[in-house]
């Protein structure tokens, strides 16, 4: 008696998460940009953590725990900061300098890196440190001792 075989899909999961990823980038994209901004600006402290923890153990000096509030810090700041800003500063650079201009890209860099990028790092700092100070607070971690601005 002959067994029904199922297609094999071409389709590899890489592929399928990619176009779920382009679907929700087109549906929702803001929300979208926005918690993937989170993901990787939590992931990228935690790997940043990892990576001195290694340096560290290698020279036999003693690594310090993962910050786990510091990645939730990070998680927020992209999350609510990052995605939306970014989006939002690049849709309007799509309409301050569009394509069809001969210099677009040596303008949209200069707007980018002179403008952006130093307003931005500020609200960065900004923000981290009422981050900081209020999950301090909310931290059961002891919040007294000399380098504490609590």
């Amino acid at each position: 008696m002959p067994v029904q075989s199922v297609p094999v899909r071409d389709v590899s999961v890489h592929y399928r998460l990619l176009q779920q990823y382009l679907f929700l980038l087109k549906k929702y994209p803001i929300l979208t940009k926005s918690i993937t901004s989170g993901i990787l600006s939590a992931l990228g402290n935690l790997l940043s953590q990892v990576l001195e923890a290694r340096k560290r153990a290698k020279n036999g000096v003693p690594a310090n725990e993962i910050d786990k509030v510091g990645a939730t810090r990070y998680a927020i700041y992209g999350l609510f900061i990052t995605g939306p800003v970014s989006h939002y500063f690049y849709q309007l650079m799509e309409l301050w300098i569009p394509t069809t201009d001969p210099l677009c890209i040596v303008k949209r860099l200069l707007l980018d890196r002179l403008i952006f990028a130093p307003g931005f790092l500020l609200l960065f700092y900004f923000v981290m440190n009422i981050l900081e100070v209020g999950l301090l607070r909310m931290s059961p971690i002891s919040t007294t001792g000399p380098c504490n601005t609590v």
